[in-house]
């Protein structure tokens, strides 16, 4: 019997919970028995998920190389290099834009550069300014495309 309301699902387990008998930690040790089972499957799905996800990812790699290549010397099209600016910041060196936003975030974080008032500004420091145009503060929209003008292709 499926319960339809809140009221009727406490009603049918204390129904069930009478009729077998059972007490509190009783109960308790059902929960964490069917949690842990849920956390068991939960973990299995994901798994299953990312092998598929990683198995995609090879036959797109293997189809982006010309005819004849390995999936391995297949160049990697989401690396870019950043300016001089930008460089002393984040590093130098070809990475992707994620790992360019990171850094760029954990110096921001680490130098307190957010405004205090209005944590949508980020104050520029000696560093900052040439990547932010000469401005002393830009907004936390404007910084992607500030960021897109300082990065060069990988290849």
């Amino acid at each position: 019997m499926k319960a339809r309301s809140l009221a009727q699902a406490t009603e049918l387990l204390a129904e069930a919970t009478e009729a077998l008998d059972l007490t509190m930690p009783d109960l308790i040790w059902i929960r964490r028995e069917l949690w842990a089972g849920m956390s068991a499957a939960t973990e299995k799905r994901e798994a299953e998920r990312k092998a598929k996800s990683a198995k995609d990812e090879g036959r797109r790699a293997g189809r982006a190389g010309k005819k004849g290549d390995s999936p391995s010397v297949t160049p990697d099209l989401g690396r870019v290099k950043a300016d001089a600016a930008l460089a002393k910041v984040v590093g130098s060196g070809q990475m992707s834009r994620k790992e360019i936003t990171k850094k760029l975030w954990s110096y921001i974080k680490r130098k307190g550069l957010q405004d205090k008032q209005n944590r949508r500004m980020i104050n520029a420091d000696d560093a900052l300014r040439p990547v932010f145009g000469g401005k002393s503060q830009v907004s936390m929209e404007d910084l992607p495309k500030l960021v897109d003008k300082r990065l060069k292709s990988g290849r």
